[in-house]
């Protein structure tokens, strides 16, 4: 496979992927009031660790100047809060609230609900293989950047 061959099949397999996963989540994300975006952060943030604005950019891939307005929603819906960062006091950092975490347990169960039966179907080597292919893609396509 030539690397033009490669880009163009990463760009269109990646792009079907967002589609599906855009057509899956959002019914989801809107029952439970969120947006994707929303749902990204709030995900990233679920360890409890709090992250500043630039690292939550850096890891979810969201640019700076579009996470400001997604934190600030989920800052008036109580889902997240501010605090000043405990390693450097200028910093603010982000992090879950009990509310926050208690609505991704509640995403967590409607998506048990709405595809236990689809993923029953599978065996379990499927979800190996897949697990494996997107380790497998993520490791070559770091050595491209």
């Amino acid at each position: 496979m030539t690397p033009n061959e490669f880009r163009r099949e990463f760009m269109s397999t990646t792009r079907a992927m967002q589609n599906s996963v855009h057509k899956t989540m959002l019914p989801i994300c809107q029952d439970h009031g969120l947006t994707i975006q929303q749902l990204i952060v709030l995900t990233e943030l679920a360890d409890g660790a709090g992250q500043t604005a630039g690292q939550i950019s850096d890891r979810v891939g969201i640019l700076r100047t579009n996470l400001a307005p997604v934190c600030r929603k989920l800052e008036e819906k109580g889902l997240v809060e501010k605090m000043r960062h405990s390693e450097d006091g200028r910093a603010v950092a982000i992090h879950i609230t009990g509310r926050g975490s208690a609505l991704l347990a509640s995403i967590d169960d409607t998506v048990d609900a709405r595809f236990t039966e689809a993923f029953a179907a599978e065996p379990k080597e499927t979800f190996d293989d897949i697990i494996r292919g997107l380790h497998l893609l993520r490791s070559f396509t770091e050595k491209l950047a």
